[in-house]
């Protein structure tokens, strides 16, 4: 990962390295306090950026190269656009922004954090380090990068105003590393062939989990049947790998906890779409469809060196969904472990079948709520776009602290309603419930939400359909193209909040 530290900037910066800083809308250039320009100095440089026509917009950018500033060889002037406006995220995307245009020119980048009095330094040390780190994302095991295509930025250096300023700085990049460490890790999953993450490869990360604060239960085929998980053997029966299902338990190491809570998350290594196919275009990017899974596993692995105080259930059903010869057919009905039976109308519709099961099992825990996640729907996208995660709840009070929990790592979320009156167009003639609604085309994203609701019984629980922001077709400032980890910043806040 990307080195940031916080230091002082020296009298004269080496060839090889860069200076950025940013600009508000209308505003100056940079406290007076760091460089301690001289007047004529602060002069040239204003001109410069005056001959650029640079407004200082969100996003806007200029390189001054050679910089009028003898001590600076290259500087990086950024926009971050009103400073009414400004918020944490602005400082991500600005950051992001900064980390891409200096990533293959310079080995030592040094920022100036821009002045916002009405911010504490920790928060903007978080948000400029989680920025950085984010955007710093490649993934390239399988071909070998041109020389142009290599990364040059060996560090990056925020730079405080105050002894004081650089204490809070060091303690946000500890408190930021842990994080973008589990997003990194998702992009990695999510990222990787489908055929190089297979149901045992699963298996064998979840072990490596196991220590004083986790423990590990992995279910095998034969255990799975014996559970009852007739949804999940179903799903997985057109495939000649075997499924697992994982079970993942974090206790703080002291005290008792304060709450229990359980995180689902859908494991579909590759939706082929079984026998109700899919096309061609709609296969090439579904090795995504693991993405909730994904995030709950990178959540355990760094939960043991975070303040967490509760009990945290993770629950994991992992297979493929593939045409074989002895795939679920339209029309088969499958009995879920809560004793329910489920005609499967279209075997495209199978995230919510192993989602069913491993949601019935984590209600056997007991927990005091339940979070799922899952890339369960294209109707979620087609409601809300590729930037948005919808979200449904039985308990409105858990959905508000994940909303807030959200609104402080900049991932957006937006309520769905379960509509009761659509239960109706999941019922079946001949089991207890069907996996798609009798009426096509409609409210898809809030079919898939009833029909998980079927297996939570009565505790409070959330679903976050993910099948939008888990999965970007183009860069952004911080993300590059493929996976992106939704959803695993807010997860984190949620259970370890920060100031």
């Amino acid at each position: 990962m990307l080195r940031i530290e916080s230091a002082s900037l020296p009298p004269r910066l080496p060839k090889t390295d860069a200076l950025a800083s940013f600009l508000w809308e209308g505003g100056t250039v940079l406290p007076d306090d760091h460089l301690s320009l001289e007047p004529s100095q602060k002069k040239v440089l204003e001109k410069w950026i005056r001959q650029e026509a640079f407004q200082g917009r969100e996003g806007e950018q200029i390189i001054l190269y050679p910089s009028p500033v003898r001590c600076v060889p290259k500087w990086v002037i950024t926009g971050l656009g009103p400073r009414k406006k400004l918020t944490l995220e602005v400082l991500r995307r600005n950051a992001g922004r900064v980390l891409k245009t200096c990533q293959k020119k310079v080995k030592n980048l040094w920022i100036l954090p821009p002045d916002c009095p009405e911010m504490q330094d920790v928060k903007i040390g978080r948000a400029l380090a989680e920025g950085l780190q984010l955007a710093s994302y490649q993934y390239h095991p399988y071909r070998r990068l041109p020389r142009e295509e290599i990364p040059l930025l060996n560090k990056v250096i925020l730079i405080p105003g105050s002894p004081g300023q650089m204490k809070r700085f060091r303690t946000a990049l500890a408190g930021t590393q842990w994080v973008t460490e589990a997003v990194l890790r998702v992009r990695d999953w999510v990222n990787r062939p489908p055929s190089d993450k297979r149901p045992k490869t699963w298996m064998e990360e979840a072990k490596k989990l196991s220590g004083s604060s986790i423990r590990v239960k992995i279910f095998n085929p034969s255990q799975i049947r014996k559970l009852g998980m007739n949804a999940l053997l179903g799903v997985a029966r057109g495939s000649s790998q075997n499924p697992v299902f994982i079970h993942l338990i974090y206790r703080p190491r002291y005290g008792k906890p304060e709450k229990k809570i359980a995180l689902v998350g859908k494991g579909i290594v590759f939706d082929s779409g079984g026998l109700s196919l899919k096309g061609a275009e709609h296969m090439q990017d579904m090795k995504m469809d693991m993405a909730g899974a994904a995030v709950v596993m990178e959540i355990f692995r760094v939960l043991p060196r975070t303040s967490c105080r509760s009990e945290v259930h993770g629950f994991l059903p992992v297979t493929y969904n593939m045409p074989g010869s002895d795939a679920v057919k339209p029309g088969d009905v499958l009995k879920a472990l809560n004793g329910k039976t489920i005609e499967v109308l279209n075997t495209d519709a199978e995230g919510r079948l192993i989602l069913a099961d491993a949601l019935s099992y984590a209600c056997r825990q007991k927990p005091d709520q339940i979070i799922d996640l899952a890339t369960l729907t294209g109707a979620a996208v087609v409601a809300l776009g590729s930037a948005v995660t919808a979200a449904m709840t039985n308990h409105p009070p858990l959905l508000k602290q994940i909303f807030s929990a959200a609104e402080k790592t900049g991932e957006k979320i937006w309520e769905l309603p379960l509509v009761p009156e659509y239960k109706e167009n999941i019922k079946s003639a001949v089991a207890d419930i069907q996996n798609i609604s009798s009426v096509r085309g409609e409210a898809g994203a809030i079919i898939g939400g009833l029909f998980l609701q079927e297996f939570v019984g009565k505790t409070p629980w959330v679903h976050l359909d993910i099948a939008g922001p888990a999965w970007s077709s183009k860069e952004s400032p911080y993300c590059s193209k493929g996976g992106t980890g939704a959803m695993t910043r807010t997860l984190l806040e949620y259970l370890c909040p920060t100031v």
